[in-house]
């Protein structure tokens, strides 16, 4: 069963089709409200039958004569129900699960089946409470670090969640979400937001406070297709929280870690985080781009990654249709040219996955960019960058098993998690490695 943190999630197990009568017309807000109202039993299908026919939704409407065909075509219609009001947004947290168990051999039709409402406010809303003493060092502690390897050779883990991944590209839907708010726990959290802010500027001057988008919740669908919701927040916000970990908060020696880390486990709400759009560049000679964090970047300078990494503007980062909602594409492009030179068309870009870095909370959408210039090339066109802020060098690894190896084990090339991932990934999409299920 699931947590009872979660009210509006439920487990809908119906057993018994012959008595399953279900006119789902004029009746679907009412239903729907009281499963959801139920998320502490198993739920028969003669007590639907009796909601719905027999008084639940509406007295003057019950009429158990006229049951609407066979219990399978009332499910599906049950799942539809649901999927419709998901894809209006007014309950765009649930995911639908539908199954139907086959039939023995030589036996008649099955008369069970299962509906499974999940609702994916938060990673673990459809999971047991986490263990508090599991993972200490992670903002996470019930997460599942993502495990690969390349044929023959040892499993490799990166304390990575991947909630969704394709070999073609992720079918994504991106959504506005209320306004964010701070986390709560701080002694004074503007005037400890300002403090942050200040240290940030007197490091880089050029510094810039702007609105991005941070991650409210997500809905996995399917393995390659999901919906975010993000809450616009300034980005100072982002150093106040996830940039300041091992920072006090004021309260009895708590730090920033420990105070996000104790609302994650209390009431599942997701650390706050601007959502990040890396992109893997990968050259029509199969070679990876990798650049490396300047002196002054503000996130884990010095560190190799690949190939970029950035958040969303939320003023220019934009839907061009109805210049709201955000648009990791173009921040992807935008990006790609600004770190090393190079302007990806639309069509070379493939969102490979979805993942949760598990130990600092940070979200990230990883494309991977497939461009017509050599190795070479590349180098060409970020050596005519003027502005090398961000990305002051960059190196080119061939995509094979070997090669990569050999760079995940340089102890000269420090590198983010999703350095290792994007290679991972870059190598599964191309029959050289495989991942744990």
């Amino acid at each position: 069963m699931n947590s009872p943190k979660t009210p509006k999630s439920g487990r809908l197990v119906l057993s018994d089709l012959s008595k399953l009568q279900a006119r789902l017309t004029g009746h679907r807000p009412k239903i729907i409200e009281w499963l959801f109202n139920r998320p502490e039993r198993s739920v028969s299908s003669q007590d639907v039958a009796d909601f719905l026919y027999r008084g639940g939704a509406d007295p003057k409407n019950a009429d158990p004569k006229k049951a609407a065909g066979k219990a399978r075509t009332a499910m599906l219609r049950l799942q539809e129900e649901l999927e419709a009001l998901r894809t209006k947004s007014e309950m765009n947290d649930l995911t639908t699960l539908f199954s139907l168990d086959t039939p023995r051999r030589g036996a008649g039709p099955s008369n069970s089946y299962t509906l499974v409402l999940k609702d994916n406010m938060n990673p673990t809303a459809n999971n047991p409470p986490p263990d508090p003493n599991a993972h200490p060092d992670w903002l996470f502690p019930d997460g599942r670090a993502f495990r690969w390897r390349t044929k023959r050779e040892d499993w490799m883990e990166v304390p990575l969640w991947l909630l969704a991944k394709s070999k073609s590209s992720l079918e994504l839907t991106l959504v506005e979400g209320r306004k964010w708010q701070p986390p709560k726990g701080f002694l004074d959290y503007e005037s400890f937001r300002d403090q942050r802010w200040e240290e940030q500027r007197s490091k880089d001057p050029k510094v810039f406070n702007g609105a991005t988008w941070v991650l409210s919740k997500y809905t996995t669908f399917t393995v390659k297709r999901l919906s975010i919701e993000l809450e616009r927040c300034e980005y100072k916000d982002y150093h106040a929280t996830t940039l300041s970990l091992t920072k006090p908060t004021g309260r009895a020696g708590e730090t920033v870690f420990g105070l996000l880390r104790r609302n994650y486990l209390e009431t599942g709400k997701i650390p706050s985080a601007p959502l990040a759009v890396n992109v893997a560049v990968i050259t029509k000679d199969l070679k990876m781009v990798i650049s490396h964090q300047s002196p002054t970047h503000t996130v884990d300078p010095g560190d190799w990654i690949a190939s970029v990494s950035g958040t969303m503007n939320a003023d220019l980062d934009v839907d061009p249709a109805d210049y709201v909602l955000p648009s990791p594409r173009i921040t992807a492009r935008k990006q790609t040219l600004e770190e090393i030179g190079v302007l990806v068309q639309p069509r070379e870009l493939s969102w490979v996955t979805f993942a949760m870095g598990l130990r600092l909370g940070h979200p990230a959408l990883l494309a991977e960019a497939n461009v017509p210039f050599s190795a070479e090339e590349v180098h060409e066109a970020w050596a005519e960058r003027q502005d090398k802020r961000e990305a002051d060098d960059i190196d080119f690894v061939p995509l094979t098993a070997k090669a990569v190896r050999e760079t995940l084990a340089r102890k000269d090339r420090p590198h983010r998690t999703y350095f290792k991932l994007a290679f991972a990934l870059a190598l599964w999409r191309r029959g050289l490695a495989e991942l744990e299920t």
